[in-house]
């Protein structure tokens, strides 16, 4: 079963978030987060050839030089490709610049989570189910940039341009969509109270089953009037026309932002920076379902704001109100229920360094097959 790593992973961060909370010792609360730590950069840091995406960056690592240092030398972000050929300077070792990546990932992950939550263990929970293990391992520029928005979070709240801005321009080195993070200076510091965040929902909702077929009829319109014969085809290929709109997802999300607005209120008031991360998580769904009919847009741009979930989420447990008991189990549940169901691909199979890995040229046979059968 190759769901049963993540699941043990994710018990373990279940019970270490239960030890955060109930210990009195801050000795013994520090020795449990150093234990999180350790786990979460050994099963990150030392993993295999999992998942996808490592095909690409096998390859880029082992044809580094620094001809491809530079903007417009590789396709890949400057940003990204310098720190990938620094490590390469210090130990020309692709699993060694993999266990550098996810060290600095989890490194920052905990600290932010603490900041936020006082507990790592809890964040961690909600990274592992809230599509963490997809960005950890398919999409290393992407979340390098995503980090970079969330350690940049304290500057847009305190009105901080220069700084905000330093550390989104570097995202963007690293990936160009860490640009929609600038606009977001102006918007996501503003208090959204609960009737405004229902007006917000109630026009996602509206547009996803009433306008998105005429934003298709749109797009079609333009491009079949442009004279460029050939997107058409290109437009058919990323749109999706499937009758997808009552679907399990669709449903979870909407229950998750209404919840969050229900209790945004106590988000804003007893979570540090609470009115930004629930802006985002508000953001994260009308994107969503805005950009419902093009999938390759509905599946990359709200995942820039995904970060909310894994700090807002969480806070609905912390908060002391009347359902915090059933609100607490039906999230982590809800959390543990996605993470198997996303990791049950034979790609998502798990291996670690210290107890062997398959070669690089078995998993590969693996994901040009499942690349095949999902055509």
């Amino acid at each position: 079963m190759t769901s049963l790593p993540y699941a043990l992973l994710f018990c373990v961060f279940l019970c270490t978030a239960f030890l955060e909370h109930s210990l009195v010792s801050q000795n013994r609360v520090l020795a449990i987060r150093i234990i999180v730590v350790v786990v979460a950069l050994v099963f990150f840091g030392l993993r295999g050839h999992v998942l996808t995406d490592f095909t690409n960056y096998y390859q880029f690592f082992h044809k580094l030089d620094s001809s491809q240092l530079g903007a417009g030398n590789s396709v890949y972000g400057p940003g990204f490709v310098l720190s990938a050929y620094l490590s390469k300077l210090v130990f020309d070792n692709y699993h060694f610049w993999i266990f550098i990546s996810s060290s600095i990932h989890v490194l920052i992950l905990s600290a932010v989570f603490k900041r936020y939550l006082g507990s790592i263990s809890l964040g961690l929970i909600f990274f592992l189910g809230y599509r963490g293990i997809l960005i950890e391992f398919n999409l290393l520029q992407n979340f390098v940039a995503i980090l970079l928005f969330f350690l940049s979070i304290p500057y847009l709240y305190r009105r901080r341009l220069l700084p905000y801005l330093f550390l989104n321009v570097i995202g963007m080195t690293f990936h160009v969509s860490s640009i929609l993070y600038l606009p977001l200076y102006f918007l996501l510091h503003r208090n959204t109270n609960m009737q405004l965040g229902l007006m917000v929902i109630g026009v996602a909702n509206l547009f996803y089953f009433i306008g998105s077929d005429l934003l298709i009829k749109i797009a079609h319109w333009v491009v079949s009037n442009s004279g460029y014969a050939s997107l058409e085809g290109f437009l058919y290929f990323f749109v999706d026309t499937s009758d997808y709109q009552l679907s399990f997802g669709f449903l979870e999300r909407t229950l998750i932002i209404v919840l969050m607005t229900v209790y945004c209120e106590k988000i804003k008031s007893e979570i540090l920076y609470g009115a930004v991360f629930y802006n985002l998580a508000l953001l994260y769904y009308f994107c969503f379902l805005l950009l419902s009919p093009v999938d390759v847009l509905a599946d990359r741009i709200p995942m820039l704001f995904l970060l909310s979930y894994w700090v807002v989420i969480p806070a609905l447990i912390i908060l002391k109100h009347r359902f915090r008991a059933v609100i607490a189990c039906g999230l982590i549940t809800l959390s543990f229920m996605k993470l198997v169901l996303s990791t049950q691909d034979q790609v998502a199979e798990y291996d670690n360094l210290l107890f062997g890995i398959r070669s690089y040229d078995e998993r590969l046979a693996e994901v040009l097959q499942h690349n095949e059968a999902n055509k």
